[in-house]
């Protein structure tokens, strides 16, 4: 929000939202934000009025645009930042907002939403000097899939020209994700990403090439299961591929199957488009995912191979972190 009063030319900038309908109420912890610094983007700082700055630590940096703000990024120490999670087209951001109140360090939401189009070629090369400089442990990427997933054969048959706006939209993005998990695994980090299933991104470049990486598996995911709706109520299936580089990521995905014990709605005619948002459950899974991840690492496994020696080695420190500090769940349940 503005805090500027009616001179509206400098924002607070904001790496998440978190006024969704429903509530994380799987944790009692406060949010941790753990952030170093507070970022400002807009024009005319040196006009700012005198109490601005009184409001604000010394440390504060202002950044009147995007440019700056990765000059300033790019300028910290590498070996000082020590990401656990950063998002590319993350939307509302859950999974952050959820990271946060377990104790993860977050880093930037790579969204439109949050002012960052990463269709545009300019941001691709700061997000990937981002990602190269900073090495976040896990890239959580959720693509447009409107041209890619089963119902875009419809708009291929019946509305091409339509079907070609959502895949000159879609595609930019969605081929910069493959970029990001090829600079992951490169830089021995992980990456998730979300897509329906069957989804035709993966036959774009460089995805194939990702896909082909030995480390890379898929698990599928029925979202009725996670409390998944459409716009009339009902629970919506919508069978979803994550494909990621670490069986850990996946682990508490797994036990998402359709169980057969209620009827789905329909999502035909552009009704998917409600479910794009994660539910809670979902969002949940993801950073389970990334904890259990964390804890393998801690232990001197490698995060890139699953065993059920480590299972149980890893379920075992799970439980005492558990119930020492009530953060995280990483049992599947």
């Amino acid at each position: 929000n503005s805090i500027m009063g009616d001179k509206d030319f400098i924002y607070l900038a904001s790496d998440m939202i978190c006024s969704d309908s429903d509530s994380d109420d799987s944790t009692d912890d406060e949010p941790h934000m753990d952030f170093g610094v507070q970022w400002f983007l807009g024009t005319e700082a040196s006009e700012l009025p005198g109490e601005f700055s009184s409001r604000f630590p010394a440390s504060t940096q202002r950044a009147q645009n995007l440019e700056q703000l990765f000059t300033v990024l790019q300028s910290c120490e590498p070996e000082q930042s020590h990401l656990d999670i950063v998002e590319i087209c993350g939307g509302a951001a859950r999974v952050s907002h959820i990271a946060i109140r377990r104790r993860l360090k977050t880093g930037k939401n790579f969204d439109i939403l949050c002012g960052f189009d990463v269709n545009d070629v300019e941001t691709q090369k700061k997000v990937l000097t981002y990602f190269k400089l900073h090495k976040p442990l896990v890239a959580v990427m959720s693509p447009m899939c409107r041209p890619f997933g089963r119902h875009s054969n419809i708009n291929w048959i019946h509305n091409r020209e339509g079907w070609q706006r959502s895949y000159d939209l879609a595609a930019p993005h969605g081929r910069f994700c493959g970029y990001i998990a090829l600079v992951q695994i490169q830089n021995k980090r992980f990456f998730i990403n979300e897509q329906p299933d069957p989804s035709y991104l993966y036959l774009e470049h460089p995805w194939p090439k990702v896909l082909q990486h030995p480390t890379v598996l898929k698990e599928i995911v029925d979202q009725c299961m996670t409390g998944q709706t459409g716009p009339e109520g009902g629970l919506a299936k919508k069978r979803t591929g994550f494909t990621a580089n670490s069986p850990y990521l996946l682990k508490p995905l797994a036990p998402f199957k359709c169980d057969g014990s209620h009827e789905h709605e329909q999502l035909d005619g552009g009704k998917a488009d409600k479910c794009k948002l994660w539910t809670w459950t979902l969002a949940r899974a993801i950073v389970d995912g990334i904890l259990l991840l964390k804890t393998a690492l801690d232990l001197g496994y490698d995060g890139h191979y699953y065993s059920s020696v480590e299972d149980e080695a890893i379920d075992r420190k799970s439980t005492r972190l558990n119930s020492s500090h009530k953060l995280i769940h990483l049992v599947c349940r």
